[in-house]
């Protein structure tokens, strides 16, 4: 991000999300590539070094490419334990 060059932050978002939605928008700190849903999420896990997600089957497709997964818990509900 801003303060390491080298890391780029890509967001790919959800079908049924609107990238739209001002959470969605460009952040100048961040810098982060926002793919809607027509992109190729494959294409987008081969060229990942670690992925993170919320709740999503992405998460089986990042194990499938054996790629570092952060799932994040964003409710206070313990559902993965």
């Amino acid at each position: 991000m801003k303060e390491i060059p080298e890391v780029e932050l890509v967001i790919k978002l959800h079908p049924n999300k609107n990238p739209s939605t001002s959470l969605y928008k460009q952040n100048p700190m961040l810098r982060p590539r926002i793919f809607g849903c027509q992109t190729d999420t494959f294409l987008l896990l081969y060229a990942s070094d670690i992925v993170m997600t919320k709740s999503s089957t992405t998460c089986l497709k990042a194990i499938a490419f054996e790629k570092p997964l952060i799932i994040l818990n964003l409710s206070e509900k313990n559902r993965y334990c």
